[in-house]
């Protein structure tokens, strides 16, 4: 088995089991709302950073605060096993993730000398990309048939 980085869950977190595709499972509640969103790892082994074929991806800026981070939003890759309506994504800072479609409406577009080191890396990783501009009803339609695999 692959070693893991050391993971630190913050205070009032709670902790969930490993599964068959992540580790590192934890729920955090928003301080700005009631939600709760689940933060995980996935496992080597069924980590998407070698998916066959061409995969579209949106590259997008999530404003927080003063500081903008650059996201890879991958809209035909289901994201979560527990919510069948996260994304995966990708960042530098934590790599592959889940994310929703209403944190990815809540984003802008990146520009391509914002991605472009995001890019690379994950061409690094194996990935093949497609860069669009915005998620269509085909991305949604391959979303949904990925979900069943």
């Amino acid at each position: 088995m692959a070693e893991f980085p050391l993971i630190s869950r913050p205070p009032g977190s709670v902790a969930l089991p490993d599964n068959d595709q992540w580790t590192h499972r934890f729920e955090v509640k928003s301080e700005t709302s009631d939600r709760i969103y689940i933060i995980s790892q996935h496992m080597p082994r069924t980590c998407p950073t070698r998916p066959m074929g061409i995969v579209p991806v949106l590259f997008r800026v999530d404003f927080d605060g003063n500081a903008t981070e650059v996201n890879a939003v991958f809209p035909t890759l289901p994201g979560s096993t527990r919510d069948p309506e996260l994304m995966t994504c990708y960042a530098h800072v934590g790599q592959h993730s889940s994310c929703s479609l209403d944190w990815f409406e809540l984003t802008k577009a990146a520009r391509p000398y914002q991605y472009a080191d995001l890019k690379a890396e994950l061409e690094r990783l194996g990935y093949q990309l497609e860069v669009c501009s915005r998620i269509t009803k085909e991305h949604r339609k391959q979303f949904r048939a990925n979900q069943t695999k």
